[in-house]
């Protein structure tokens, strides 16, 4: 071959792999480089026009889909050194299409002072926001991986909030953030890497989870200001040598530890060098809330760590594996800012004065498995107005009376006590404005009991509760409810006396309260109900009201007033399962949580809602019928019982409106 040619050839190949190497991405879109992961999937990356990678400045916005070559991608990835080296970075903005932050992502990013990472990233690799200028960072409960060196050397980051179910933190992975002086390390980390907080001049205070297993050399090392190690592992956790923590540590850092295993701390290789130690008086924390272990299934919850808890509280059933069992004396003594509380449904013992002067407590649910309720534990709360107390509740124990447990509860006027056997109690336990202004509600058929009883028989208006059936039917009505698990359903009574029926959960995050019925009927029977709900505020709805008929949703909705609606729906000829579902997510909200139903009932085929006129359809001609009736007062033809569509009482104006409304969008 000619040697020119073959020159020229060579010079050609070189060229095209200088343009496929400068490129380094398949297409742009939005302003950004995107590489095909997929078959509708893209990855966030880089131009790679010279040797640092700046592709980026100034503040850039990832969106969740870009389109190309009529094709719609979905953004999943920030890619691998995607905006390294980018120092003119000042912002970006993560959809929630994006599932991982790749290696190197952001690393050398100095302008880069804040990022919000969202709840769908899973993973975070290595070095991906190392070097940035962030100031603050939290990594979401979604993430389950982050790897070494994810902040290292971030010297402006001050405080790093940890969640997500990641177990490890990585090697050097805050190494060199001479700013931080906070760290939320949440419980289920296990192992902390090497160098992991190296030289963290600024770190002050530290604690380690109950989950805390291994902490790998040097983690601590040059923590130079580091005055407080708190650590609730039960367990020492193993150090792999004496150099973890700085020598000065060792003489300067106060570490404290649960008093009950004090002793395994001050024998314990590495930790037994501290000179200065503490004891915490609970063994972990959870949520706020203080637990003490009372044996190797179960723990006691003994208070708040926050001085003054504010709004909606609850102890769980469970905390890190044990079972609540019991509130200790005091736990919330004067908490009066506590609007609401629910106690976990595995609490057997509410210890005295745990609840004395929340002033601000309004409503309390003593669950059936508390036994034993001690003096002056709602002593008081004057702003509690409404108490059920559980039906093996006692206020007494093997060796005393409690007293003044609901003395100065000046605002109770409603009472249920729903054990079978009226439980006798000495005085004094409520004010004598209570016995004469309460409603104790009781059993159905077990009114006179109460009557006859030591001293409920004080109060001057004693009411039976009586079941589901009798409470969501409507006069007449034979549809048998049931409502079982962990949060039943339950009656409930308005100011206005009216009974109805509400899920059970209020207050228990992460839960599910149901109500069902089964039904067999005919060709286009109609079931008609009134329903209500209470939830969390704001511009979301998370919380979930829902009706279904045999497992296919009607319709859900989340908070609303507190008026009372109506829906009718069409049941075809056969067996039904009709439920009413409230599905709680993993918040509470003092506003009450539930989801309310009464008067159930079945409308016969010949009683079609809204068919005035009797055609078998609802149309503009039942529209006119009740205009004519309204300016004639003639019912000749006419079925007013379901012209009344309101549920007012009356066929007026308004049931000629909501026709009209149900005729433009099919539903009532």
């Amino acid at each position: 071959m000619n040697k020119k040619l073959l020159f020229r050839a060579f010079a050609l190949v070189a060229a095209l792999s200088s343009v496929v190497s400068a490129q380094a991405y398949d297409f742009g879109a939005s302003g950004l480089y995107l590489n095909i992961t997929g078959t509708n999937t893209v990855e966030v990356t880089y131009n790679e026009n010279n040797a640092s990678y700046t592709s980026y400045t100034g503040n850039v916005t990832i969106p969740p889909t870009v389109t190309y070559g009529g094709t719609q991608y979905n953004v999943t990835k920030i890619g691998n050194n995607a905006f390294r080296n980018c120092g003119d970075l000042t912002g970006v903005t993560i959809p929630n299409s994006i599932t991982e932050i790749g290696y190197f992502a952001f690393y050398q990013c100095t302008k880069l002072t804040s990022v919000d990472i969202p709840n769908s990233v899973t993973r975070i690799w290595h070095d991906a926001f190392g070097k940035t200028g962030l100031e603050y960072v939290y990594v979401p409960n979604s993430v389950t991986y982050m790897g070494s060196e994810a902040f290292y050397n971030c010297t402006n980051l001050r405080r790093a909030d940890l969640s997500g179910t990641i177990t490890t933190i990585d090697m050097r992975t805050f190494q060199g953030c001479t700013s931080l002086t906070f760290i939320d390390i949440p419980n289920g980390i296990k192992t902390i890497g090497a160098s992991a907080f190296k030289d963290c001049t600024k770190l002050y205070d530290v604690t380690l989870p109950f989950s805390m297993r291994t902490i790998n050399q040097q983690a601590f090392s040059g923590c130079t200001t580091l005055n407080k190690l708190t650590c609730y592992a039960q367990t020492p956790p193993s150090l792999y040598d004496d150099n973890v923590f700085s020598t000065a540590n060792y003489n300067s850092t106060i570490l404290e530890v649960p008093n009950s295993v004090l002793s395994a701390y001050q024998s314990a290789d590495g930790w037994k060098r501290f000179n200065n130690t503490s004891v915490l008086p609970y063994d972990f924390i959870v949520d706020y809330l203080e637990y003490v272990i009372t044996s190797s299934t179960t723990a006691k919850c003994v208070g708040c760590v926050l001085p003054s808890p504010e709004g909606y509280w609850g102890i769980p059933d469970a905390a890190l594996g044990y079972d609540v069992t019991a509130i200790e004396e005091d736990a919330f003594y004067g908490c009066n800012e506590i609007t609401g509380f629910r106690i976990g449904s595995k609490v057997e013992s509410i210890g005295g004065a745990a609840f004395a002067l929340c002033t601000g407590l309004t409503e309390m649910n003593i669950p059936d498995a508390v036994t034993y309720v001690g003096g002056l534990s709602f002593y008081g709360c004057s702003s509690l107005s409404k108490v059920v107390i559980g039906k093996n509740c006692k206020f007494f124990n093997s060796s005393s009376w409690s007293s003044n447990v609901f003395t100065g509860c000046t605002s109770l006027t409603k009472i249920y006590c729903l054990s079978e056997q009226p439980m006798p109690f000495h005085e004094p336990m409520f004010d004598e404005t209570t016995y004469n202004n309460a409603v104790l509600w009781v059993p159905g058929g077990c009114e006179e009991a109460y009557r006859n009883c030591d001293y409920w028989y004080k109060f001057s208006n004693i009411q039976g509760i009586y079941g589901l059936d009798e409470t969501l039917n409507v006069p007449g009505g034979n549809l048998h409810f049931a409502s079982t698990g962990q949060y039943p359903w339950y009656v409930e009574m308005n100011d206005q006396g009216e009974l109805y029926a509400r899920s059970g959960n209020a207050g228990a995050h992460s839960s599910s309260s149901v109500l069902s019925t089964y039904v067999y009927v005919e060709e286009d029977t109609r079931v008609r109900f009134m329903f209500k709900a209470r939830g969390e505020e704001g511009s979301r709805i998370y919380d979930e009201c829902r009706f279904e008929i045999d497992g296919n949703e009607v319709f859900t909705f989340g908070t609303l007033d507190d008026d009372w609606y109506t829906n009718t729906s069409l049941l075809t000829a056969g067996p039904h399962t009709l439920t009413w579902s409230y599905i709680k997510d993993s918040s509470v909200h003092p506003a009450g949580d539930y989801f309310a139903v009464r008067n159930v009932e079945l409308l016969p085929p010949a009683a079609i809602l809204g068919d005035v006129d009797c055609n078998g359809s609802v149309g503009i001609s039942d529209v006119t019928s009740i205009i004519d009736y309204i300016l004639t007062g003639n019912s000749s033809g006419l079925n007013l019982t379901v012209g009344d569509v309101d549920h007012d009482g009356i066929v007026g104006i308004a049931d000629a409106t909501t026709i009209i409304d149900y005729i433009l969008t099919g539903s009532w």
